[in-house]
């Protein structure tokens, strides 16, 4: 299965990957100071690892603060069931969440190219 290896100054953190994902997310936002004055104990750049499957909400790393000068590497990697890491949480979601809106068809529409 496809995976995501995190590495932080070169420090492997997390293997995520999961058979009953359908995708699966690392995100590293670089924080303004208005947001990390009203988020306290959190630095000015939070890395987040999760994933989406069917009725489910994986989540490997949530809101780790990383630092300025922090080297983060996302490898995508073929791994096996057994190398991956379990989420550290999971979650169950409405279906409905995910439901296609008008907006939704309308933008797949134009950028399916189709007139």
């Amino acid at each position: 299965m496809l995976a995501l290896e995190i590495s932080i100054n070169g420090k492997k953190v997390a293997l995520a990957g999961t058979e009953g994902a359908s995708n699966v997310c690392a995100t590293i936002d670089a924080l303004g100071e208005e947001v990390q004055s009203a988020l306290t104990g959190k630095g000015p750049v939070v890395l987040h690892l999760g994933g989406i499957g069917r009725e489910q909400h994986f989540t490997w790393i949530r809101g780790k603060t990383c630092s300025i000068g922090d080297e983060i590497t996302i490898r995508v990697i073929d791994a096996s069931a057994n190398e991956v890491q379990p989420p550290a949480m999971v979650e169950k979601v409405d279906r409905n969440l995910f439901r296609p809106t008008f907006l939704g068809k309308v933008l797949s529409f134009v950028f399916s190219g189709r007139k």
